[in-house]
C-alpha cells in the first residue's frame, strides 16, 4: 500500500463518532497536539457547546480556527432557542467564514494549499449530540459543507479519519463473517 505523503512521521489526528446500535453516539479522539516546532503536547479535542447542553464539537486541523473561533462564536450563541437545522446551518456559516478568513491569510502569504497542507491551515470539525431530545451528528469540512451523518455508522476528521475508516469496514466485517460462520456451525451441528 502506498501511503498519502501526509502519513509516516508527520503527526496525524484523528476524531471519530459512530452510532451505536442503542441510537448513542460514541465519540474519540487522540489527545495529543504537534506544534510547528515537532513538540507534541497534551490537548482536549472534545469540548461540550455550553456546559448545559449535551452536545459536543471538536475539530483536526488548524487549532485557531477550532479552538480559538469556533469556540467564541458558540459562547455567543443561544442554544435555547433552537433545533439541530438551525444549529447546523449557523456552524456551517461560521465554519466557512473561519477556513476562508484563513485561506486568504494563506494568499497573503504567498501560500499555495495543497491537499497536504489544507490539513495544516484549515479546520474540519464535528458536532455531535442531543438539542432538546433529538440526536444528531454533522461533519463540518473546511469549505463549509455539512454533512448530517444519519445512516453511516462511522464519521471521521483529520489526516488519521482514511486509517480510522479503514479499521472500523476491516473489524465490522471480520464480526460479519464471524457471525456467520457461528451461523454455518450451528446449523451443521444441529443437521
Amino acid at each position: 500500500m502506498i501511503a498519502p505523503p501526509y502519513w509516516g512521521e508527520n503527526p496525524m489526528t484523528v476524531i471519530m463518532a459512530m452510532w451505536d446500535e442503542d441510537g448513542s453516539i460514541l465519540v474519540g479522539t487522540d489527545s495529543q497536539a504537534t506544534d510547528e516546532d515537532g513538540l507534541k503536547s497534551e490537548v482536549k479535542k472534545v469540548r461540550l457547546v455550553a456546559p448545559d447542553v449535551p452536545v459536543i464539537w471538536s475539530s483536526a486541523g488548524n487549532p485557531a480556527i477550532g479552538a480559538s473561533g469556533f469556540a467564541q462564536w458558540l459562547a455567543t450563541f443561544n442554544f435555547k432557542n433552537t433545533n439541530w437545522p438551525k444549529l447546523a446551518q449557523e456552524a456551517g456559516k461560521v465554519w466557512s467564514r473561519l477556513n476562508g478568513e484563513q485561506r486568504e491569510r494563506c494568499k497573503l502569504a504567498g501560500l499555495t494549499l495543497d491537499v497536504n497542507s489544507e490539513q495544516k491551515y484549515l479546520s474540519d470539525g464535528l458536532l455531535a449530540g442531543w438539542l432538546h431530545g433529538r440526536a444528531a451528528m454533522y461533519g463540518l469540512d473546511n469549505d463549509g459543507n455539512l454533512v448530517p451523518y444519519t445512516t453511516e455508522r462511522l464519521f471521521a476528521v483529520g489526516t488519521g479519519a482514511p486509517v480510522a475508516k479503514a479499521v472500523f469496514l476491516s473489524m465490522f466485517y471480520v464480526q460479519e463473517i464471524k457471525d456467520r460462520l457461528t451461523i454455518m456451525k450451528t446449523a451443521l451441528t444441529t443437521a
